[in-house]
């Protein structure tokens, strides 16, 4: 382990399995009953090869695992690639996977970011220093995005989970089947490839959609498997890649390993270990505090690095150098910053929002660091006839004008 790990792996555990409590996932047990010769006897032949070869008959269902993943990512062909920390949980009792990361952008700046899927709902989320919100998707295209993410997961590190109702499996020939996964509306399907010694050796799906320049577009996606290697009395994937088969050509964007000691199976979301705890000591918040800290130090030293980016985000070209209402009030500013957001909606729908915004009001829709010591309450979730709107001239006030006293 490195430095960068010592200092942040801790810190990125804890926020996992904080998150994890949030979510209010199924705390287990799941079906113990051991799989069966029967269980696998109906299904493709590549399909029993590879479920003999994992050692699932025998065994009792897995129905969620716990481990953590180290390997890089990049963003576009030819790219740097960046180095990439996560921890992951997926389960079956309700079908979700949660995939918290960590990632060092030009390898220094660290974005934590989270895929997830939870409640038949898919979503991708990233923030840069943990602050600046830089990715926020979902819909459609992430629900069955991250769902079939999900399946490719239980077919390299837990088979069994796929032994249930919502899952049907198709022959296709002696080295490749069709898995399908329903989970209420949505329905994602992959094809898997077997060796003749039973491994998988790749997963391929057209149900996820890249990000390129132009918007998301469907494509094909394949995470082919390097090698395996014995971790007890399981099998585990040694080295992986995942791939976008896109116009261009393919484009392999992540790869990585699961650490072999971090792998646990049939745990709740949340371990008693961590349960068991109690709350922080002192010296135990001081500590975290101060991890904390560090993290925000590239903050500082970046600064001048993406200044210029910040200044204009979101922005196109023609809003950062065309006239915007109010340029004659002040025209030779200090300082001048255009962002912009593109919302989808139109006008009169996003109107109640904005003029219910300010200080112990609605909030101002930000970042809980900026916005939670300028309101008693948490940022409003939708509009309401209940706060009192703004209206022309009417002060958009960022916090109490009353004086502060002092004992």
């Amino acid at each position: 382990m490195d430095v960068r790990d010592a200092v942040f792996g801790i810190g990125s555990r804890r926020r996992f399995l904080a998150h994890l409590a949030r979510l209010d996932l199924p705390v287990g047990p799941g079906d113990s009953r051991p799989v069966t010769e029967d269980d696998v006897a109906s299904l493709p032949k590549p399909a029993q090869r590879y479920m003999r070869l994992m050692g699932v008959v025998g065994r009792p269902r897995d129905w969620s695992f716990r481990v953590r993943f180290v390997g890089g990512l990049r963003r576009a062909p030819g790219k740097r690639w960046m180095r990439a920390v996560a921890w992951q949980y997926n389960a079956s009792l309700s079908v979700a996977r949660i995939f918290d990361l960590r990632m060092d952008l030009g390898g220094v700046l660290p974005m934590f970011g989270s895929d997830t899927y939870v409640n038949r709902r898919g979503r991708m989320f990233g923030k840069l220093l943990n602050v600046l919100k830089v990715v926020d998707g979902s819909g459609r295209e992430f629900d069955l995005g991250e769902l079939v993410t999900y399946l490719n997961d239980a077919c390299l590190l837990a088979p069994s989970m796929l032994l249930n109702d919502n899952v049907n499996f198709a022959a296709i020939d002696a080295e490749s089947f069709d898995v399908t996964l329903v989970d209420a509306d949505n329905e994602v399907t992959a094809r898997v490839f077997v060796g003749s010694d039973g491994r998988l050796v790749d997963f391929s799906t057209t149900d996820r959609w890249y990000a390129d320049p132009h918007g998301l577009v469907h494509a094909r996606w394949t995470t082919p498997i390097e090698g395996w290697i014995t971790n007890g009395d399981r099998l585990l994937p040694s080295r992986g890649r995942a791939v976008w088969h896109v116009e261009t050509g393919e484009f392999e964007y992540a790869w990585g390993s699961f650490e072999p000691e971090t792998l646990e199976f049939n745990v709740p979301p949340t371990t008693p270990a961590r349960s068991q705890r109690g709350p922080a000591t002192g010296e135990r918040r001081v500590g975290r505090a101060v991890l904390d800290a560090l993290s925000g130090v590239p903050l500082f030293v970046s600064a001048p690095l993406i200044r210029r980016w910040h200044m204009r985000w979101g922005a196109s070209d023609a809003e950062v150098s065309g006239p915007m209402p109010g340029d004659e009030i002040v025209p030779k500013a200090s300082f001048n910053a255009t962002r912009a957001i593109t919302i989808d909606a139109l006008p009169e729908r996003v109107w109640p929002w904005i003029v219910q915004m300010g200080y112990r009001r609605a909030g101002f829709y930000t970042y809980a660091l900026l916005d939670k010591p300028g309101t008693r309450a948490p940022t409003a979730s939708c509009p309401s006839t209940r706060i009192r709107r703004s209206g022309i001239g009417c002060r958009c006030r960022r916090r109490s004008t009353r004086p502060r006293r002092s004992r």
